[in-house]
């Protein structure tokens, strides 16, 4: 059944569901996108005063909503329509596009900076291959996002075991540290089971450790990785909080992608710093599956997985398989090729299901071959 707000005469807003889809209304997307949009006017409505509940008899409109002023109601949607919702989403859902000034103008600065102290921080063909990663990486993006916050929203709505207010700050903050949480496991087994790993290693594969690097993101993380955030639906964090607080904890993490700030005291001890975050891009022997706390590290230290960096050892970043290759698809998708074929030269079905479900190294792979950074 198609949801869209549809304005008509009157002086109230109805906010529902009518009619049901038909053979032209077949755009998956666009279905998806419009239960977004229904959720989201029915909560920004609920605080108003003048909002209420309609209908008439012999109709199924007993979920439309009013509110003084303006009058919509939800209609069927045709084919034109998913173009004005697409384009809506875009607009509204990629918050990350606004952010790429900043990107491009502190990535200058980290590479100023470290031209003026001579330091070698930056390779121009690997910086641009990381962005290369992030640009078809906000591609696949503005598709499988919505998919999965459609699911986030089904979750929610069905098994909620109550619903937070957003006007509430403490309330916001929680739903951070609970993100966090879900990101900390996520994170994990990442790097802890291969398919997962097979996903994430693209944010590892460059040598160098900068800004850029922040950029590397996978473009197949919505495989598996919404499933650790569910959990937050059942406690009932509705999508829109779930959706900037997410974007937080993302953006957090793109200032310690740098090797030109040091040790900031008791803040690693606390927070993900570039310290620590150095540890868990290195493949050093003490860095391997260590620092996955996205902004706090307390997650880290209470589950076993911290290690502080060490002055005596440098840090060598990469993976233990270099790519190379500047290809963001041979990126994407190198480390699914190799479980492929792993799997198939596996006697068995069990020993083929375990290929992918084994952590990395755990059948002779590359991840934990022995390394010391010189």
């Amino acid at each position: 059944m198609w949801v869209i707000a549809q304005k008509v005469v009157g002086r109230h807003i109805f906010i529902g569901e009518v009619g049901t889809a038909t053979a032209r209304d077949a755009d998956f997307f666009g279905h998806l996108f419009a239960v977004v949009q229904h959720q989201n006017l029915q909560t920004q409505l609920a605080g108003y005063p003048g909002t209420k509940q309609a209908g008439r008899t012999g109709t199924h409109d007993h979920n439309i909503k009013t509110l003084h002023g303006l009058q919509c109601r939800i209609s069927t949607m045709t084919v034109p329509d998913t173009e004005a919702l697409h384009n809506e989403r875009d607009k509204t859902m990629n918050p990350i596009v606004y952010a790429i000034p900043v990107f491009m103008l502190t990535i200058l600065l980290e590479a100023w900076v470290a031209r003026r102290r001579g330091v070698a921080v930056y390779d121009i063909p690997d910086a641009i291959t990381s962005l290369h990663h992030g640009l078809l990486s906000q591609v696949t993006n503005a598709f499988t996002k919505i998919a999965t916050l459609g699911i986030y929203i089904a979750v929610y709505e069905a098994y909620r075991f109550t619903e937070w207010s957003m006007s509430s700050i403490p309330l916001w903050i929680l739903a951070l540290v609970l993100y966090d949480l879900c990101y900390y496991w996520a994170h994990r087994m990442g790097h802890e089971v291969n398919v997962m790993w097979a996903s994430h290693v693209v944010h590892h594969s460059s040598e160098y450790y900068n800004l850029s690097t922040a950029l590397r993101q996978t473009s197949t993380g919505a495989l598996f990785g919404w499933v650790f955030y569910l959990p937050l639906a059942v406690l009932g964090i509705p999508w829109q909080m779930l959706v900037i607080v997410g974007l937080i904890d993302l953006l957090y993490q793109y200032w310690v992608h740098t090797e030109l700030i040091g040790r900031m005291g008791v803040l690693d001890r606390i927070l993900v710093t570039p310290s620590n975050h150095r540890v868990h891009h290195g493949q050093n022997d003490y860095c391997i599956d260590k620092n996955y706390g996205g902004i706090l590290v307390l997650w880290d230290r209470l589950f076993g997985t911290f290690a502080d960096e060490r002055d005596d050892e440098k840090i060598c970043y990469g993976i233990r398989k270099p790519l190379h290759s500047f290809s963001p698809i041979k990126g994407n998708l190198h480390y699914y090729a190799d479980l492929w074929q792993m799997s198939r030269a596996a006697k068995g079905w069990r020993a083929k299901l375990g290929v992918w479900v084994a952590p990395p190294g755990g059948s002779g792979n590359y991840h934990r071959i022995t390394v010391r950074c010189t």
